[in-house]
């Protein structure tokens, strides 16, 4: 099924979560309620071999593409595996613990189309479905020029709320940064700023080598912390820089 002209290409790249568990299903889901055309790069990563069996056996009836390392990899380092072979113009970041519902790609391309946003993220829930609580559904950046240098705090809204409880306050609107377990990215803007950052496989080889685990791992988490903040604030600006001279109507 070709796609519509002047519509954008799709490039969907699966990565490590945080359980294998979930993998098979996940990606079941992924191809039931994501319609065609797509381009789907699965990074497989030191999965157990029933689930890369399994993985590998659905790849083959939907015709997607597996990318496999035998050892678990960190998830950054996984994302970009995946983003060098994608081919779409836009590229949607996903887990592979995650659970689609139908009808969830075609807000996110609608999302980037009408407001021109460098990045879009669904509302992301946790636990069971009956509960219907909020892990993500946008962020505020708080930052603070008392101090210098200043601090970014990232607060997330409506985090473990539940759906039924908030509906009337969900709808479109900015947010200053993405959930990355499902966030659809312009991959112009993603070549514009680089690779994501690998820091964490930096601090796997580290933290082998001199046993150090504990240290190497809370620095590299405040690094991260701060270039994750510092990215985004960056792509905020490409955005607004990319969008200058274009009237949105509200």
């Amino acid at each position: 099924m070709p796609a519509e002209p002047g519509a954008a290409t799709v490039t969907i790249i699966v990565a490590p979560g945080q359980r294998f568990s979930l993998a098979p299903r996940s990606l079941r889901s992924l191809a039931a309620h994501t319609a065609p055309p797509f381009q789907l790069v699965y990074v497989d990563a030191g999965s157990p071999v029933a689930v890369r069996n399994e993985i590998a056996a659905l790849a083959a009836v939907h015709g997607f593409t597996v990318i496999r390392n035998e050892r678990p990899l960190p998830p950054n380092r996984a994302r970009n595996l995946g983003l060098a072979a994608a081919t779409g113009d836009v590229v949607v970041f996903t887990a592979n613990d995650l659970l689609f519902t139908p009808g969830w790609l075609p807000p996110l391309l609608d999302g980037a189309r009408e407001t021109g946003a460098g990045l879009v993220s669904p509302v992301i829930l946790i636990g069971g479905a009956r509960e219907g609580r909020i892990g993500f559904a946008g962020g505020d950046l708080v930052i603070d020029r008392t101090v210098e240098p200043s601090i970014a705090a990232p607060t997330d809204r409506f985090a473990g709320r539940r759906v039924a409880d908030v509906a009337g306050q969900l709808s479109r609107t900015p947010s200053d940064y993405g959930a990355l377990s499902c966030v659809l990215a312009r991959r112009d803007l993603l070549q514009r700023v680089g690779p994501l950052d690998e820091l964490t496989r930096k601090s796997y080889v580290a933290a082998g080598a001199t046993k150090l685990y504990l240290e190497f791992f809370t620095i590299a988490g405040l690094i991260y912390l701060l270039l994750t903040i510092i990215s985004m604030l960056l792509l905020t600006q490409l955005e607004r820089y990319a969008s200058r001279g274009v009237r949105r109507g509200v």
